[in-house]
């Protein structure tokens, strides 16, 4: 089977939200993205620049198959003088991972950049992703410039349960109802 790349156009939005969460399925911990959610952060931020975003599709064939998403922040411009590309998505659906597809959707966006004189390109990965996608990006050319742990914590009561402070004999004592 061959592929093209192509361009984003904005008719895709819909498709390319479907086949974003086609492609992160299989990972732990990942929540499907709402269309509300997409538009937001992706199709109708202003950090989207549809003109630096690719897509692959199977020779005669309209789907997706892997895409490359990429924002601009003007705050980091701003802050370093430095025009900065982000690859904020980049996915490949189960089916069709391991043929090059995100190697050759990232070499064609580093040339996009360079072309429209970006000085620098930058993406973040879970360097766990069972997908082996940090190695797909250290071979187009990505290093690693730092590493961070995050951190969260449930702060919700859970349905049915209540905590409380309880004053006996003058001192609280926590008290958990239910």
């Amino acid at each position: 089977m061959g592929y093209r790349l192509r361009g984003y156009d904005g008719a895709m939005a819909e498709v390319l939200r479907q086949t974003h969460n086609s492609a992160f399925l299989d990972l732990p911990d990942f929540t499907p993205w709402s269309e509300a959610r997409w538009k937001q952060s992706v199709t109708e931020a202003r950090s989207f620049r549809p003109e630096l975003c690719f897509v692959v599709s199977p020779d005669c064939s309209d789907e997706i198959v892997a895409y490359l998403q990429t924002a601009e922040f003007e705050a980091d411009l701003a802050a370093t003088g430095r025009r900065e590309a982000y690859v904020g998505l980049v996915g490949t659906l189960r089916g069709h991972r391991g043929k090059g597809l995100a190697t050759a959707l990232l070499g064609h966006a580093v040339r996009a950049y360079r072309e429209g004189r970006y000085d620098v390109a930058a993406l973040a990965v879970d360097s766990e992703n069972p997908t082996g996608a940090l190695g797909v990006y250290q071979r187009v050319g990505f290093v690693v410039e730092s590493r961070w742990t995050n951190y969260a914590m449930t702060v919700g009561a859970r349905v049915g349960h209540t905590h409380s402070l309880a004053v006996d004999d003058g001192r609280p004592r926590a008290r958990r109802g239910h």
